[in-house]
């Protein structure tokens, strides 16, 4: 909230999945990324350990889009893996 009181114009909030890349650290997880995307008038964008499975759950909740980093370049077939968000993008 503070951001776009600031002026931003979309803001990132995570992680919502538990995540590698902060293996000590609870994620916010689904509920407190929806009270954040329901109470701001900017995209929210969410990131943290998302899978193709999440982006349903994350877009009803209130995600403008999803972050991913780890969940393609980890995956064995990237390009495949890349595909799979977009398709669960477009259908959400």
């Amino acid at each position: 909230q503070q951001c776009e009181q600031e002026g931003a114009d979309y803001v990132f909030y995570g992680h919502v999945y538990p995540s590698a890349s902060k293996p000590n650290q609870p994620p916010i997880g689904l509920e407190a990324f929806g009270l954040l995307a329901r109470t701001v008038n900017v995209p929210v964008i969410a990131i943290g350990g998302i899978r193709p499975e999440h982006v349903k759950d994350l877009v009803q909740a209130g995600a403008s889009g999803i972050a991913v980093i780890s969940g393609i370049l980890d995956a064995s077939d990237p390009y495949e893996m890349a595909q799979q968000y977009a398709e669960q993008l477009q259908r959400n």
